[in-house]
């Protein structure tokens, strides 16, 4: 799998620049797995940004994210954990994505 968690750093940063939510990707590690007819990543991001209405509206809208069409690549689960307190990070997001096999 070509470069899941820069595809999906590159998708998060945009996604939230347009939101007006400036954020920082503090950490990304992500583990290759596969199915009889998927290949996929299971990634984990740590996002720092300020908390507060932007962040908020930034995360509500995190189901309509998707990677770009030509990565061959799908966004197949997001999910958000927000750690309690005011510290960074402000979210961790665990997310898998998939390839379709080409046999």
């Amino acid at each position: 799998m070509a470069e899941p968690v820069d595809q999906l750093k590159s998708a998060l940063l945009a996604s939230a620049a347009r939101a007006g939510c400036p954020i920082e990707i503090a950490t990304a590690g992500w583990q290759k797995w596969t199915a009889p007819r998927f290949t996929g990543a299971a990634l984990e991001l740590a996002i720092c940004a300020e908390r507060g209405p932007a962040l908020d509206a930034w995360l509500a809208s995190m189901s309509e994210l998707e990677l770009p069409a030509e990565s061959g690549h799908l966004l197949a689960d997001v999910d958000l954990h927000t750690p309690p307190g005011k510290g960074d990070p402000a979210v961790i997001l665990y997310a898998l994505i998939v390839e379709a096999h080409h046999a």
